[in-house]
């Protein structure tokens, strides 16, 4: 009938990934940024992230973004909002080896995801203190554009004695 819904599967991996990506934001970005995608377990909601709908998953994506040597952006998210990611593939060009990227559904990655959620349980139940796995390295990611994304900076730079004295680390910069 006219009015039955059509299965993702009846369309071709180019369009089930063109429908995949409609709506969806890259991180990091600008290209060519990538990242370290990792799943963690969530250690649990701060209060005054609750009130914006923050925490509550079990799991979380973490995406670390490495620029230069002395800054480091994380970006958390949960799983859910993880729709298809741009991993690194080997490609052979003539007597030389290059990495391009290829996207992937989260329903092509779901065995892996799977198999990181079940090593961290069972991190958990004989009480080894890593909280995290690393999925994948050198990535980009597609989220929802309206994906609630907590974002965590590091920078290490120099300054002088007197500067390092103004500076205030219990500032609040955001909301």
């Amino acid at each position: 009938m006219a009015d039955d819904p059509i299965p993702m599967t009846a369309f071709g991996p180019v369009k089930q990934l063109a429908l995949a990506l409609a709506g969806t934001i890259a991180l990091p970005s600008p290209p060519p940024a990538t990242g370290d995608l990792y799943l963690i377990r969530n250690p649990g909601v701060a209060p005054d992230l609750a009130r914006y709908g923050i925490g509550g998953p079990t799991y979380l994506i973490k995406l670390v973004q490495r620029i230069g040597t002395h800054f480091e952006v994380d970006r958390f998210l949960a799983v859910e909002n993880l729709l298809v990611i741009d991993k690194p593939e080997p490609i052979k060009n003539d007597d030389r080896e290059e990495t391009k990227l290829r996207s992937y559904t989260v329903d092509e990655l779901a065995q892996p995801i799977a198999q990181a959620i079940e090593e961290l349980n069972r991190r958990e139940s004989t009480e080894e203190s890593s909280p995290e796995i690393l999925l994948f390295q050198g990535v980009v990611i597609h989220v929802p554009e309206q994906a609630p994304v907590v974002v965590k900076t590091r920078a290490l730079f120099g300054v002088t004695a007197a500067e390092a004295a103004l500076i205030q680390p219990s500032r609040t910069y955001c909301c």
